[in-house]
């Protein structure tokens, strides 16, 4: 009596078992197989597009990566892969294009604009990469990767002070990282060097140095495309909807609930009416302000987001590298 095939979900187990025993090739033929045995099984998918990516086999872990958004747009996390992938393959404008979807539905995600500062550093949108870096860092402090990465961007940016903080940061989370050292090394020499140059009798301008700057700034920067300024607009306008729709709640609220019950309570104090009232009066009033609070909370959190993403849009040019890009866990 022969046994039973196995099934999609018991080939990926074994994909991982190989994973861990570090046999590569042996993973790959159990979710290729797994893949074939069911070509809509989203984890077979995922796992093989790990293994690319790993293998940096971009091509196929682009195609891949896509595959699993089609089998299951509603997973934000493969956009955020793919977009990896992208930079991994070096498709800046692609992979900057799907890392704003994957933040249009989480604004919370720091991997996104983790991979966010790669494709525009690759592309050239400097100010936006440090930008973007700097959202990942808030959102996740404990990034260490993201702090290297922002300092080697703004020793490229010319600004070593401020590189050396975040090299700094980074070799405090990661005592052991090299790049994190380098990287602090190199700022603290190019300190230096710039202290020396400075002469106690003042200096001239020197117009070439002057010229060569401008030329560096106009060599960095990029005018957003029709489209890139159409998916812009669509981006500020979804948020101001948002921020309008909550402060909208929160007067609603206001006007309909808090405002009838302060009014109620203040009668009941002054015209000294049934003191057994209060108390449940009280208890309404209690309820309808922890309302108000989560109201004003989400109306405080959508105007934060737009805000942000104001800051993030033109924020200031103050002024990786790692391996483009990084792919976020399933």
């Amino acid at each position: 009596m022969t046994s039973p095939a196995p099934s999609a979900d018991a080939l990926c187990g074994q994909a991982r078992a190989c994973l861990k025993q570090r046999d590569v090739a042996a993973a790959v033929a159990y979710y290729e197989q797994a893949i074939a045995l069911d070509p809509h099984h989203i984890a077979a998918h995922e796992g093989l597009a790990a293994v690319c990516f790993a293998k940096k086999d971009n091509d196929r872990a682009v195609e891949l990566f896509k595959r699993v958004v089609a089998l299951d747009p509603r997973r934000n996390e493969a956009n955020v892969n793919l977009g990896a992938a992208y930079n991994r393959r070096g498709d800046y404008l692609e992979a900057i294009k799907t890392l704003r979807h994957a933040l249009a539905r989480d604004r919370l995600c720091a991997a996104a604009y983790y991979n966010l500062g790669f494709a525009q550093r690759g592309a050239k949108q400097l100010s936006m990469a440090v930008s973007a870096f700097k959202e990942a860092i808030r959102l996740d402090p404990s990034m260490w990767e993201a702090y290297v990465n922002l300092g080697q961007l703004l020793l490229e940016m010319k600004n070593p002070s401020q590189a050396l903080l975040n090299f700094e940061r980074a070799l405090q989370l990661r005592p052991d990282s090299t790049r994190a050292r380098t990287g602090a090394t190199e700022a603290r020499n190019r300190i230096d060097a710039g202290k020396k140059a400075i002469s106690p009798f003042g200096r001239l301008v020197d117009l070439k140095e002057v010229e060569k700057k401008a030329a560096q700034v106009e060599a960095t920067t990029r005018t957003l495309t029709a489209e890139e300024r159409f998916q812009e607009r669509c981006e500020v306008h979804h948020l101001a909807k948002d921020n309008e729709q909550s402060s909208v709640l929160l007067l609603n609220h206001l006007k309909q609930e808090m405002g009838p019950i302060l009014l109620s309570l203040n009668r009941l104090v002054t015209e000294k009416q049934n003191p057994a009232l209060w108390s449940t009066s009280f208890d309404g009033f209690q309820a309808s302000f922890r309302k108000f609070q989560a109201f004003a909370d989400m109306a405080a959190r959508k105007l934060d987001e737009l805000q942000r993403h104001e800051h993030y849009i033109c924020g200031p040019a103050d002024g990786a590298a790692q391996e483009p890009g990084q792919a976020k866990p399933a």
